[in-house]
C-alpha cells in the first residue's frame, strides 16, 4: 500500500474514530502534515483519495448551498445538451429507466434519488459531466445523510423526473431546463424550498407521465 493511500486512511479512521461533523476543523494543512510525518506531496495525495469518499468535502468546508449551486450549474447544462442531440437508443434508455424506477416505487415504496441525474449525464456522451455529476450525487448524499434532511416523497421525485425527460424526448432544452432547475431547488440539500424560477411558456407544473 502507498503511503498516501495508508494517510488517507488513518484520517478517515481519525473522522471516523472522533464523530466530527461535516464543517468541523481538524487541523490545518501545516498541522496535519506534521501530525502524520509525511511530506506535503504525500499529504495533498492522501487527500485527493479521501476526495473519492466525500471526506475532501468536509476538509475544505463546502456548504450545502455551495454544491446544490454546483450542481445547477452543470446538471441544467447536461438536460440541455442530451436534448439537443437526443437519439432513439436514448429515448428507449430513458424510458426504460422511468418504467423500471415506478416499478420499483409501486413495489418497495423505495426510490434512488440521483440514479437518473447521472444516466443523464452519461446521455450527454461528455465522460467529465458524467464525472462530475457522480461526484457532486455523492457529495450531496452524504450531507443529506449527515443533516438528516427529509425528502420528497417517491412519487414526486418520479413525477418530476419524468417530465424533465418529457421535455428532453420533446427537443425543448429550455423547458428540460427549466425543469431540472425547479427539480433541484425542490431536493435541494439544504433542506427549505427555494421559490421557483418563473415557468416558461407559462407553464404551471411538469408532466408526470412519459407517453
Amino acid at each position: 500500500m502507498k503511503k498516501a493511500e495508508i494517510v488517507a486512511d488513518q484520517i478517515e479512521q481519525t473522522i471516523a474514530g472522533q464523530r466530527w461533523k461535516p464543517g468541523d476543523l481538524f487541523g490545518s494543512e501545516v498541522e496535519l502534515i506534521a501530525r502524520y510525518g509525511v511530506s506535503r506531496a504525500v499529504f495533498r495525495e492522501a487527500v485527493r483519495l479521501l476526495e473519492h469518499d466525500g471526506v475532501y468535502l468536509d476538509f475544505e468546508q463546502v456548504e450545502p448551498r455551495q454544491l446544490d449551486d454546483a450542481r445547477l450549474a452543470i446538471e441544467v447544462s447536461c438536460v440541455e445538451r442530451v436534448a439537443a442531440r437526443i437519439s432513439e437508443d436514448k429515448v428507449a434508455e430513458i424510458r426504460a429507466f422511468l418504467t423500471a424506477e415506478a416499478a420499483r416505487i409501486a413495489y418497495s415504496g423505495t426510490h434512488s434519488l440521483h440514479d437518473f441525474h447521472i444516466l443523464l449525464a452519461r446521455l450527454t456522451a461528455n465522460p467529465a459531466l458524467h464525472l462530475f455529476v457522480q461526484t457532486l450525487t455523492d457529495l450531496t448524499q452524504r450531507q443529506q445523510s449527515a443533516h438528516d434532511r427529509s425528502r420528497l416523497a417517491a412519487d414526486d421525485i418520479h413525477a418530476a423526473h419524468a417530465g424533465i425527460a418529457e421535455a428532453i424526448i420533446a427537443r425543448d432544452g429550455a423547458l428540460a431546463r427549466h425543469r431540472m432547475t425547479v427539480h433541484l431547488q425542490e431536493v435541494s440539500a439544504t433542506g427549505p424550498r427555494r421559490p421557483p424560477v418563473r415557468p416558461p411558456h407559462g407553464e404551471r407544473h411538469p408532466a408526470a407521465t412519459i407517453g
